[in-house]
């Protein structure tokens, strides 16, 4: 399997991150006059964040940004959407966040509905960027296979503090032109390893888009070892 990657601190990945927003976002407004975006929560994009809310060269009005997964629970703090709101939304009056509404009971229902009118008229999202967990898994897909393949599907996390999750499914997940993987982390030095020499299939693995990897070396430590 080919893989690309960057390996630098979190600061530059995150520069490259940027890169590869703004290229989709220019070949995107181009084409058909807006960007979609699939974006994950977790520490690893922050930085990211931070540096695309600042960039004033784009305009977010025309931007659809998907969110990947969230986390069903009523503690605020645990909501992915609560820190990617908090970093990329900052100072921003118009943008599309479609996020997965945990406080209603047919969440899953309704962002399936959403997401699958979307793909119906699109056929694919423009980007997506995502994080890798220590064990592999993206999103909140923690196995390589589920019964389901609707693009939304509720899953369970089951070493984690909060079980349920909403989650795009691969289908959705594969769906997209590009996928970006921001990493960080010195807990999943092994995961990366077994991933990039093929030698165990992850929920990673099952990403079947032109990926690149982008790593923190400041914490993911002597990885080519």
């Amino acid at each position: 399997m080919d893989i690309h990657l960057s390996y630098a601190d979190m600061s530059i990945i995150s520069d490259e991150a940027l890169k590869f927003f703004k290229m989709a976002y220019n070949k995107a407004l181009e084409e058909k006059g807006f960007l979609s975006v699939i974006i994950a929560g977790g520490k690893s994009p922050l930085v990211f964040y931070d540096k695309l809310s600042a960039d004033t060269k784009i305009d977010f009005s025309k931007i659809i940004f998907f969110i990947s997964d969230e986390r069903v629970t009523d503690d605020i703090s645990e909501l992915n959407y609560v820190s990617i709101s908090e970093r990329l939304f900052k100072n921003k009056k118009s943008y599309n966040f479609k996020r997965i509404l945990v406080e209603k009971e047919d969440a899953l229902s309704l962002y399936n509905s959403e997401v699958k009118e979307f793909l119906e008229k699109y056929k694919r999202f423009d980007i997506s960027f995502l994080g890798v967990g220590y064990d592999g898994h993206i999103a909140s897909l923690f196995r390589n296979e589920y019964d389901s393949t609707d693009y939304v599907i509720r899953t369970n996390a089951i070493n984690y503090k909060t079980r349920n999750r909403i989650t795009l499914n691969y289908s959705a997940l594969n769906s997209s032109r590009f996928t970006v993987f921001i990493v960080s982390g010195k807990e999943k030095e092994n995961t990366l390893r077994a991933v990039f020499t093929g030698k165990l299939k992850l929920p990673v693995s099952n990403i079947t888009t032109p990926k690149y990897y982008l790593i923190d070396s400041s914490t993911v430590a002597n990885l080519f070892i």
